[in-house]
């Protein structure tokens, strides 16, 4: 109901600390599955690669 609500569409996923930190140890966001979030991830593994 919310989302009908508001006018813009901002999704944030949710990211859970062992995630964080197997990234920051160089695990892929394939290889920790962060394609199958609710929320896309696409933004976060773009600005990863980028880095």
């Amino acid at each position: 109901e919310i989302e009908l609500l508001q006018k813009n569409n901002n999704s944030i996923p949710v990211l859970h600390l062992p995630q964080l930190v197997a990234l920051a140890l160089g695990y892929s966001p394939e290889e920790l599955g962060m394609d199958k979030h609710i929320v896309s991830t696409l933004k976060i593994n773009e600005i990863l690669a980028a880095s």
